[in-house]
């Protein structure tokens, strides 16, 4: 969700949006805007100052298991996933630190 406010900051800035999570304890997290797990906490903080500087209004709601298409196949195992002929992808670290340099200098700018 953090990185969604950041690639659609323009389109969700003064706007009621809907956001769909598939956790239950994300869900809580960010209607009760806190978390007694630290990392979740700053999650929510960060998600919250977001919702403060672009202004928009969040709806949070719980998408079920049944109607998520990403479920099964995070729930796989490796072997699952090898079992039925597909390659295992490994993100080079070069990357994906890339990602998290200029995802970092796009939440800042916001």
């Amino acid at each position: 969700m953090i990185m969604s406010c950041v690639a659609f900051a323009d389109d969700i800035s003064s706007k009621f949006i809907y956001i769909h999570v598939d956790n239950v304890a994300a869900q809580s997290a960010l209607i009760n805007a806190g978390s007694v797990n630290h990392s979740s906490r700053s999650l929510v903080y960060l998600f919250l100052d977001f919702e403060q500087r672009l202004k928009f209004v969040p709806w949070i709601s719980r998408v079920a298991s049944a109607s998520n298409i990403a479920d099964g196949p995070s729930r796989s195992s490796m072997d699952e996933v090898e079992s039925l002929g597909a390659e295992c992808f490994s993100f080079p670290k070069e990357v994906f630190r890339f990602i998290i340099q200029e995802f970092i200098k796009k939440s800042e700018s916001i």
